[in-house]
C-alpha cells in the first residue's frame, strides 16, 4: 500500500500527464498518426494511473505504454536521422532516476516534481521530432 504523503504529492504529476494531449494534437496536425495514437494510449494509460498512483496493473500498463511509446518514438528517430532526440531523453531518463530516488528515500514533492519535469521533457522532445520529421518528409 503507498504512503499517504506519496498519493497528496503525486497530484502534480497527474496534471502534467495531460501535456501529453499537445503531442498527440502535434502529430496529428503533422499526419504523423502512428505517433499520435501510440500518444493517445499513453495519455490514457498516464491519466488512469496518476488519478490515484498505486501499486498493480494499472502502474505495470501504463509503464508499458511508456515503453511501447518510446519505442515507436525512437523508430522514428533512427527512420529520420534525428539523433538530438536522444539528448533530452537522456536528461528525462536522469530525471526519472532522481525521482524514484527521491521517492525511495521519501521526499516525494521533489521526487513528484522531478517526475513533472519528465512528462515536460518528453513533450518538448516530441515537439522537436515532430517538426523534425515534418520538415524532411516532403
Amino acid at each position: 500500500m503507498q504512503d499517504q504523503k506519496f498519493l497528496e504529492t503525486s497530484r502534480n504529476v497527474y496534471y502534467t500527464s495531460y501535456l501529453v494531449i499537445f503531442s498527440i494534437l502535434h502529430g496529428y496536425y503533422f499526419e504523423i498518426y502512428k505517433l499520435s495514437i501510440i500518444n493517445l494510449f499513453l495519455l490514457l494509460s498516464s491519466i488512469n494511473y496518476w488519478r490515484r498512483p498505486i501499486q498493480g496493473f494499472r502502474r505495470n500498463l501504463d509503464i508499458t505504454m511508456v515503453s511501447i511509446s518510446l519505442i515507436y518514438h525512437l523508430y522514428y528517430v533512427y527512420l529520420y536521422n534525428y539523433y538530438q532526440y536522444l539528448y533530452l531523453l537522456l536528461i528525462s531518463i536522469l530525471s526519472y532516476i532522481i525521482s524514484n530516488t527521491l521517492i525511495e528515500k521519501k521526499i516525494y514533492k521533489l521526487g513528484h516534481i522531478f517526475h513533472s519535469i519528465l512528462h515536460i521533457l518528453a513533450n518538448i522532445n516530441n515537439f522537436y521530432l515532430y517538426n523534425f520529421i515534418n520538415l524532411n518528409s516532403n
